[in-house]
């Protein structure tokens, strides 16, 4: 059994509106820049990487536990943009969401999913990366470089950098794009399958990811809590970026110096901050990814 509640269609309607004018207001700039064929290194990586567009994002869906109460005068004027995931039962005269469509590999996900975030949770959070995936992406090889900024240090600076403080990344999906160099430095050797023993929530990928697996499992998984994760991804990837080798200047940012003493604790202060969100959020995902699995 799972917490359920109801919605009025139109309450529905209501926050369907309001999220669609919140994801545009957000996004207006970037999609006009976008048009026009200029690069952002934090919206480009959120929608490319993570593979879940402005359109999607703008869908509204109130999640799993949510039935929609039919208080339309005629019924044709009753529609849903996930109509497809709902039945109509007339004995509470309300769409019901369901799970027919999830097949046993995707419930097979969820249950990797929920496991891995709750690793997270609970593995010990670690704030002495200092953001060096970055960093070590480029160790010997400045010419794999990933975004459309220029760097702002040297090439010696940089090899200098990483071989003068420890990698200690925990993120396989980042330690997988680190140069064959700079591979061997990392502290422990990451796998695909190590990922539920090693992630942990100080680090800024994981905390970012929370927003790929909200969307991963869309549309029984709330919109306002994928929209939550999304600004919390954007967070971190800000944060990401300032510390990167990459001149952030150029699209309006300040660096962490993460080669100085005072940049270094700058990053670790936006760190702990930003492993207190996601903490919060993370386990808001857990409780409506448990309600996903006890429905299928």
């Amino acid at each position: 059994m799972i917490d359920t509640s109801t919605l009025l269609y139109s309450e529905f309607k209501i926050k369907q509106l309001q999220h669609s004018f919140v994801v545009n207001q957000l996004l207006s700039e970037y999609l006009g820049k976008r048009e026009t064929g200029e690069k952002h290194p934090i919206y480009d990586f959120l929608f490319e990487y993570y593979f879940f567009s402005p359109s999607q994002l703008e869908k509204f869906s109130p999640g799993i536990a949510v039935s929609i109460i039919n208080d339309c005068e005629n019924y044709e004027d009753f529609t849903l943009p996930n109509k497809n995931f709902y039945s109509f039962s007339d004995e509470k005269n309300a769409w019901i969401m369901q799970t027919q469509s999830l097949s046993q590999k995707r419930k097979d996900s969820l249950t990797w999913v929920i496991t891995l975030l709750e690793h997270t949770q609970q593995n010990e959070p670690q704030f002495a990366c200092l953001g060096l995936h970055e960093w070590a992406m480029l160790y010997k090889n400045e010419t794999n470089v990933r975004h459309s900024l220029a760097l702002r240090v040297s090439a010696r600076e940089l090899q200098h950098l990483v071989e003068s403080k420890p990698l200690k990344c925990t993120h396989f999906d980042a330690f997988r794009f680190f140069t064959k160099e700079a591979n061997p430095l990392n502290k422990t050797r990451l796998t695909k399958d190590s990922r539920v023993k090693s992630e942990q929530s100080a680090c800024v990928h994981a905390n970012m990811d929370i927003y790929k697996w909200s969307h991963k499992f869309y549309p029984w998984i709330s919109s306002e809590l994928i929209l939550e994760s999304f600004y919390l991804a954007i967070e971190a990837r800000t944060i990401d970026m300032q510390a990167s080798p990459y001149d952030v200047s150029l699209i309006g940012l300040n660096p962490i110096r993460i080669e100085t003493k005072e940049g270094a604790e700058e990053y670790v202060r936006y760190q702990k901050q930003l492993c207190i969100k996601g903490n919060s959020i993370r386990l808001k995902l857990i409780h409506e990814l448990e309600q996903l699995k006890n429905c299928s």
